[in-house]
């Protein structure tokens, strides 16, 4: 009974480290490849944290174009 219930804990923090470890790579895909290979057990931690904070969310980047007025001066001086 002992081993089931440790089963049960440990397969409930693979699947939060799981979908934490997703969110990281959609906040900052570069610096989780980074920690995943160089720093394991902070990357783990940074997935338990981002189970709690709101999802990374892509905004479209938007550009404003603006009219530009150019004024031309031209001086023909001959002499």
């Amino acid at each position: 009974m002992e081993e089931l219930i440790g089963l049960l804990v440990l397969l409930a923090i693979l699947v939060i480290v799981i979908k934490g470890g997703i969110q990281t790579f959609q906040r900052n895909w570069i610096l989780a490849i980074i920690m995943l290979l160089l720093l394991t057990p902070i990357w783990v931690v940074w997935a338990i944290v981002e189970i709690f904070m709101d999802k990374p969310v892509k905004q479209p980047i938007q550009v404003q174009m603006q009219p530009i007025e150019v004024t031309v001066n031209q001086n023909n001086k001959e002499g």
